[in-house]
């Protein structure tokens, strides 16, 4: 049996979930309903649904409780780990297919009225990284065109997998060096930045070293663009200078 439900629109009595926005109609009120973990997504990359501090936004709740008492100075913990535990619902969510755990090591500060600001600058970095990982995408997208590979979007695919793999470990371990008290925000986003360039673009390096003889030379294609059919030249060294051109004007 389902057992017995209960609306879940503002169920804000539920603490230990996360909320995402109900799309919006006219003339209704702003609803929240519980988000579903995506196994496939690190815990990091939804930083701002889970420490949301803007207008309209509604973090978990244990996340405002913390947020709470470390500002009342009842807590003098120096980091906080936080968990996230989730299930994957099979057919019409009748039973189980999995479930997954994450979770994200930071400073406690971050929740303090002193870690206000460095909570919009760590979801502008995973924003910015996204953008990194996007550029990376579409490199495999172009890339796999070049060599006349028709499966261009399991390419990308793959890409992003990899990529955060690899982005994982860094990020978590640039997360929980921040010392919102000590750190410059400039310096220490720097340093992300830098070495998020450059991991994303040692792995465009790696793409174009294996995509074959067949994406160096290349071809042309016929692709709409706007309603028009309009020819473009696809080769993997221009696609590659391309790339780098973009994730350096990434901001």
């Amino acid at each position: 049996l389902g057992g017995d439900f209960f609306a879940p629109e503002n169920a804000f009595n539920e603490k230990m979930t996360v909320w995402r926005k109900k799309p919006a109609k006219k003339n209704v009120v702003l609803e929240y309903v519980p988000r579903r973990h995506d196994c496939s997504r690190q815990m990091w990359r939804d930083f701002a649904s889970l420490c949301a501090h803007a207008e309209n936004d509604c973090p978990p709740g244990v996340v405002s409780w913390l947020s709470a008492i470390r500002r009342k100075h009842i807590i003098d913990t120096r980091k906080i780990c936080l968990k996230i535990t989730s299930a994957r619902y099979g057919d019409k969510d009748f039973f189980i297919d999995d479930v997954f755990s994450d979770s994200i090591l930071f400073n406690a500060d971050i929740l303090s009225e002193l870690g206000e600001i460095w909570i919009g600058r760590i979801i502008a970095e995973v924003n910015y990284t996204e953008k990194l990982v996007w550029q990376l995408g579409k490199l495999a997208v172009d890339i796999a065109k070049a060599g006349g590979d028709s499966d261009g979007e399991n390419k990308k695919r793959i890409a992003y997998e990899r990529i955060y793999y690899q982005l994982d470990e860094p990020f978590r371990k640039w997360l929980s060096g921040i010392n919102p008290q000590n750190d410059n925000q400039d310096d220490v986003c720097a340093i992300w930045r830098q070495e998020a360039s450059r991991i994303v673009e040692r792995n465009g390096e790696a793409m174009v070293a294996e995509c074959g003889q067949k994406a160096f030379i290349g071809r042309e294609l016929e692709e709409k663009d706007k309603g028009k059919v309009v020819k473009r030249q696809y080769i993997a060294p221009q696609a590659f200078n391309r790339f780098l051109y973009n994730i350096k004007s990434v901001n």
